[in-house]
């Protein structure tokens, strides 16, 4: 893969788009470049650009902190709920959109496009990621689809993830710089961080896991095996069990016929007691339903007066309507006079209005005919000076691009005559130099020839070199391999001995034990000692239960007898109640007869009225108390005193009864309120008690009843004896439990010291393995070596002797064998150097003819330009001098203003005069209009008040007529009475039909109670009914109830037991057969497991990954020694047998061995380099990468070290065929370097922009 063009837009600190094209010039033909910039400038950006586009991943957010939820809701700088590790947070802060493009090859000429791009909405949310992938060559394609499926065919073409890529193609040279000045208890977590070893570490937690969780899965399976066989019984017990359940069973048949007729018996003392309660509830209606029609007495007789007035409603009605409308027409009338008054008044107003708006419009038209002849001439004028300002607008332009024209043509010149002394200057220098190279033209003639034999020279005498020092390690590792092995193996005997012992004591420790388990025994234990924890206050509890229920039936009954006591009460108070609301009503209408009829006013205008002089309160002429009835009405107020007096007397005596029968009801209700207080909180404390007994139902079968009828004495002995057999349970388990322990100890003792022992004896095992495989590789690599120099001496005597002949510069051998680096590096150098002063000539010499033609051209372009410009200012100074003219003019004219101001002014004018005089017409004829409409208004108002007070007048003299009719056959009536009964706004249709509906209820309520006693006889010939029907019959049909199905409970709640244990037997044998298969599954998987935990795992995956390590750890430096030979055979890396640790051999100095901590600056980067190379040959899966950025990681150099840098650099450009980024942070290093891409910040803007050069 091979990275050809980066596009990158509003990322950081880069605003716009920034394009890096590696198939464009200078990046073209170059191996080795900068990315160089100030720091904080952007060049940390590019690589993100980079991973973007490829992987929506960028290297500054992997080691981000993640944010929770409440950190992400509460901190006001988080960018809309954005994560820290969001590749959003890339966008440039107040930019909408940001993208990054990169274009790569991969080996087989395919040339691709990955885009990434993200925006912000108009919310100020950010969009999701958009995500684009395309072909390119040698066919064009688009891929789409979901971003993850984008993702994964650009992970396929590439044949590397964002791990291996970043590892490959961005070399971590910096970080292994890091790894080698680290401490060694920290180089084991920077190995892990740059190989990504962690996965090891993982897997050796994860078996350590699992073999616990098997483990830990046996011994479960185990406990529920013993558990299940626990529950199963012995033959005797089985039958035991089944004749059991056949007694209880048959007794419980016999309590449930029992039960069904006491059921029957309570059936009907509840239907009895029921319908004496409904016949009651009838006789309470009944009497209910007759008070409710006599509360309606006085409301009927309203009823009937508003029906015999029902005639003349009509007549009543159109009555108030006239004597409204006369009222109406009367104050209307009064307000069309006073608008008929301001109306003349605004007539006269707008008449003078009008006259002087016609006299203002006339004079307005008058002055504008004055004015128009010099408006005319000002809008010529006008016309002109406009023409004339756009010719004198136009020539300044002219007048100005001349100038322009005139300056550039001078600035050209000059340059271009400048440029031309310069080339000249350059043929002369070129022409001198390649003189002095011409002695070795011999040599360029067959360079690619010397290149190859050179390089294969390097190679075989580095090969032969390293050959020759490999071999004497091997043969050093391969005695000590040997020593080794011996030890271990004797130290593994010796541990297996120990073994066997600890074997033997562990099976006697068992033996002792078996047929005991420790976990029944603790248990036994514990269950006797809560057995006689609870037995003593199960004894008080039942003394107290004992108590409650007596003093519960005492109250109980105490009740019973107050509650017929009151009810009674109650039935003699509501029927006095009832007969005391009858006499109230009966005294109170013979009160008002009786008062009405000894009226003082009455009286005497009974004395003055005379027959057929009409009546000042009716309107009746005809008055029967004043003749023939006077004697009548005597003896008729006589009666009423009487039966007044007698109706007050009833009254007081029904007021004392229910008076004494009030007070007695509430005195016995308050007594039985309180009795019943007390046996709520009686019942409440026993059911406390008895809930709290349910407690110790598990210390005896017995114990589940506590019913009244329990055996009480009894239970008072039991407690005693099975207090005593608790006790002596006790001491005996504790005996038992002890001894259990004691040898239990000494097994998990021994048996931990055995698990130490295997574990130990497991580790040697496998080193025991793994140093008689190293002895035989060591073995095998001494011989394949001994081979190799004898070839390798051969091929280096004839590279020798070709080389000599070809090359030209003296002593050259020597100034191989001392640096081959600088030597390749000279005579590349001369071999471009010629190439290069060639070519420059040529170019010189065609560049200079070129020149000369354009300097003469030049010369012409300039005189014709300064002529143009003469020309242009005298054109210029004319056109503004008639301008100048035409504006005088105009202003002797109209002065400030302009005639189309003056003429706009004098058409507003006439417009307002016009509009004026017309709203005074409008407000003329509206106010005459109005005048004559209210005078019409008027007059028939007038008319209309006239008739509607005749018919009024004619309506009240056929009330009158009809009063005095029905005065004769009715209680006597007048107008204000009619007024009020028509004014009541009640429904009297409503009224009726409540009166209807009160009096169809004491019907049918006296129809109820007549249908309820008969049921109550049909209920007294059934022939279930008990011999009693009092309550002390019913309470104990309820207590045999109750005992007979507490019987039942506890029959059928033994029957359950029983069944369940029987139940529970079956399963358990069924069960326990079924999970011994299951066990013995799961103990072969522990065993495996417990196989590779011994082998890989361990609680803090500190096994499985330092062997990980140590095998990567090698392979990453022998292939960091194949990248050191090709740039760097000076030196070679070593690894320290069963460490982290790495030696530096140095050739030149007779093989010497240092310890890197002793490197130089450019030695530490060689190094670095040569281990990110050979990390980035393993991670790139045997891939082509034709891309490489390596980050510099060094400050200041001496000048031996920056030599030898840049001698690396130059290596890993030629030799490795790639295209080498490196990304300088010092000017040391920069400037060795071209081209470059330089990140340049703009000054005061936080912008940063890309050049290259």
């Amino acid at each position: 893969m091979k990275i050809d063009k980066i596009i990158l837009s509003n990322l950081t600190s880069f605003e716009g788009e920034q394009v890096i094209d590696f198939t464009a010039e200078p990046l073209r033909s170059a191996g080795l470049f900068a990315i160089c910039g100030d720091t904080g400038a952007g060049k940390s950006t590019l690589l993100d650009a980079i991973c973007l586009a490829l992987y929506d991943e960028a290297p500054r957010l992997e080691n981000a902190e993640r944010l929770n939820k409440e950190m992400l809701s509460q901190d006001d700088s988080v960018v809309k709920n954005l994560q820290t590790y969001d590749t959003r947070n890339l966008l440039r802060r107040g930019k909408k959109e940001a993208y990054a493009q990169v274009e790569f090859t991969m080996p087989d000429g395919a040339r691709y496009e990955a885009g990434w791009s993200c925006r912000m909405k108009r919310t100020g949310n950010y969009d999701d990621v958009q995500r684009s992938f395309r072909q390119l060559a040698p066919k064009k394609n688009t891929f789409n689809g979901r971003n993850s499926e984008i993702q994964q065919k650009i992970t396929e073409v590439i044949g590397l993830d964002y791990t291996q890529f970043s590892r490959t193609v961005m070399l971590a040279q910096n970080s292994f710089a890091t790894f080698l000045q680290a401490k060694k208890s920290d180089k084991s977590s920077l190995l892990e961080k740059l190989t990504g070893t962690d996965i090891y570490g993982r897997i050796s937690q994860k078996i350590h896991e699992l073999h616990a969780d098997a483990e830990k899965q046996v011994l479960e399976m185990d406990s529920n095996i013993k558990g299940l066989l626990s529950y199963c019984l012995t033959p005797d017990e089985l039958d035991e069990l089944n004749n059991d359940l056949h007694q209880k069973t048959a007794a419980h048949n016999f309590a449930g016929e029992k039960q069904k007729s006491i059921d029957e018996q309570l059936l009907w003392l509840n239907n009895y007691a029921q319908t004496k309660a409904q016949l009651e509830a009838a006789e309470n209606h009944n009497m209910e339903a007759q008070k409710r029609v006599v509360e309606m007495r006085g409301e009927q007789l309203k009823l009937e007066r508003y029906d015999s007035v029902q005639e003349v409603l009509p007549l009543f009605q159109k009555i108030e309507v006239r004597a409204k409308d006369i009222e109406q027409l009367k104050a209307q009338d009064e307000e069309i006079m006073s608008q008929l008054s301001d109306c003349r008044m605004r007539l006269k107003q707008a008449t003078s209005t009008l006259d002087t708006s016609k006299e203002q419009t006339a004079d307005a038209e008058n002055e504008q005919m004055r004015w128009q002849p010099a408006i005319n001439k000002g809008n010529q004028l006008s016309g002109e000076i406009s023409e004339a300002e756009n010719q004198v607008t136009k020539l300044l332009q002219q007048l100005k691009q001349a100038q322009g024209t005139l300056i550039d043509r001078q600035t050209r010149y000059r340059e271009k005559l400048a440029v031309m002394e310069k080339t000249e200057e350059e043929i002369k220098e070129k022409e001198l130099h390649r003189q002095t190279l011409n002695v070795h033209r011999v040599m360029f003639d067959k360079f690619e020839l010397v290149k190859d034999k050179l390089a294969s020279f390097r190679t075989e005498s580095t090969q032969n070199a390293q050959d020759s020092n490999e071999l004497k390690t091997k043969q050093v590792e391969h005695k000590t391999l040997s020593s080794t092995l011996e030890r271990l193996e004797k130290k593994q005997q010796e541990d297996q001995a120990q073994l066997n012992r600890l074997k033997s004591e562990l099976l006697i420790h068992r033996q002792a034990n078996q047929g005991h388990n420790g976990d029944e025994l603790q248990l036994r234990l514990s269950q006797l000692r809560n057995r006689l924890q609870g037995l003593k206050p199960a004894r008080e509890l039942w003394k107290r239960i004992v108590t409650g229920y007596e003093r519960i039936d005492e109250r109980r009954a105490k009740i019973a007898r107050d509650t017929g006591n009151l009810e009674q009460t109650r039935k003699d108070l509501e029927r006095t109640r009832l007969e005391m609301m009858v006499r109230k009503e009966d005294v109170e209408r013979k009160r008002e007869s009786y008062m009405l009829s000894n009226s003082e006013n009455i009286q005497r205008l009974r004395k003055s009225l005379k027959e057929g002089t009409a009546c000042p309160v009716c309107g009746a002429t005809h008055h029967p108390y004043h003749t023939e009835t006077q004697r009548e009405l005597g003896n008729l107020i006589e009666n009423l005193s009487k039966d007044f007096d007698e109706a007050e007397e009833l009254l007081k005596t029904s007021e004392q009864k229910f008076s004494e029968l009030s007070n007695k009801l509430a005195a016995d209700e308050a007594e039985l309120k309180a009795d019943k207080t007390y046996l709520t909180e009686l019942k409440q404390s026993q059911a406390a008690d008895e809930t709290e007994w349910q407690n110790y139902t598990y210390l005896d079968p017995s114990f589940t009843d506590c019913s009244p009828t329990t055996n009480r004495s009894a239970r008072f002995t039991l407690f005693g004896m099975l207090i005593d057999n608790a006790m002596k349970s006790c001491e005996e388990s504790t005996k038992d439990m002890d001894t259990y322990n004691q040898h239990q100890n000494l097994i998990n003792e021994i048996t931990e010291k055995i698990e130490q022992f295997n574990a130990r004896i497991q580790i040697n095992e496998n080193q025991v393995n793994t140093f008689r495989s190293d002895l035989k590789i060591k073995q095998s690599d001494i011989e394949r070596l001994q081979q190799n120099l004898h070839r390798s001496d051969r091929v280096c005597s004839e590279l020798y002797r070709d080389l000599d002949s070809m090359i030209t510069l003296s002593s050259w051998l020597t100034e191989w064998q001392k640096n081959s680096d600088n030597f390749r590096l000279r005579l590349n150098n001369l071999f471009d150097d010629w190439n290069r002063t060639n070519n420059s000539l040529e170019d010189l010499n065609g560049k200079i003819n070129i020149l000369r033609e354009e300097v003469k051209t030049m010369k012409d372009n300039e005189t014709e330009a300064n002529r143009q410009l003469v020309q242009a200012r005298d054109e210029k100074d004319a056109a503004l001098q008639r301008l100048n003219d035409k504006r005088e003019e105009m202003r002797r004219l109209f002065g400030e203003s302009s005639p189309s101001l003056e003429e706009e002014r004098l058409k507003k004018y006439i417009a307002g005069m016009l509009q004026a005089q017309q709203k005074a017409q409008e407000a003329f004829d509206s106010t005459n209009n109005e005048l004559n409409r209210l005078e019409g208004q008027h007059k028939n108002l007038e008319k209309t008040r006239r008739q509607k007070q005749e018919e009024y007048s004619d309506g009240m003299s056929t009330m009158d007529l009809w009063i005095l009719k029905f005065n004769g056959t009715h209680a006597p009536i007048q107008m204000t009475e009619l007024k009020q009964i028509f004014s009541d706004p009640r429904n009297w249709n409503e009224l009726r039909t409540e009166l209807d509906a009160r009096k169809k209820a004491a019907t049918l309520a006296a129809h109820q109670v007549e249908q309820v006693r008969k049921a109550l006889l049909q209920l007294q010939t059934e022939s279930n009914r008990p011999a009693n029907t009092d309550d002390e019959t019913r309470q104990q049909l309820i207590e045999q109830q109750q005992a007979l199905i507490e019987q039942q409970a506890q029959l059928n709640e033994a029957i359950v037991g029983l069944r369940t244990r029987l139940q529970t037997h079956n399963n358990s044998i069924a069960q326990s057969q079924e999970r011994k298969e299951e066990f013995q599954k799961a103990k072969d998987n522990a065993a495996e497991w417990q196989r590779l935990d011994q082998l890989l795992g361990s609680a803090d995956g500190k096994k499985f990954r330092e062997l990980a390590q140590s095998y990567t750890f090698r392979f990453l430096v022998n292939h960091a020694n194949v990248q050191l030979e090709k740039f760097c055979p000076r030196y070679r890396l070593q690894n320290m047998p069963g460490t982290l640790m790495l030696e530096i051999i140095d050739r030149d100095m007779f093989d010497e061995k240092r310890y890197v901590s002793s490197l130089s600056g450019g030695e530490t980067f060689v190094v670095s380099l040569a281990l990110a190379l050979g990390l980035a040959n393993l991670s790139s899966s045997g891939l082509s990468i034709g891309s490489l950025f390596i980050d510099e990681g060094f400050g200041n150099l001496d000048h031996e070290s920056l030599e030898l840098v840049m001698q690396a650099l130059s290596s890993l450009e030629d030799s490795q065929g790639r295209k080498v980024g490196v990304i300088s942070h010092t000017d040391q290093i920069r400037n060795q370097i071209s081209p470059q891409i330089r990140v340049e910040k703009l000054p005061s803007s936080g912008q940063s922009r890309i050049t290259i050069a």
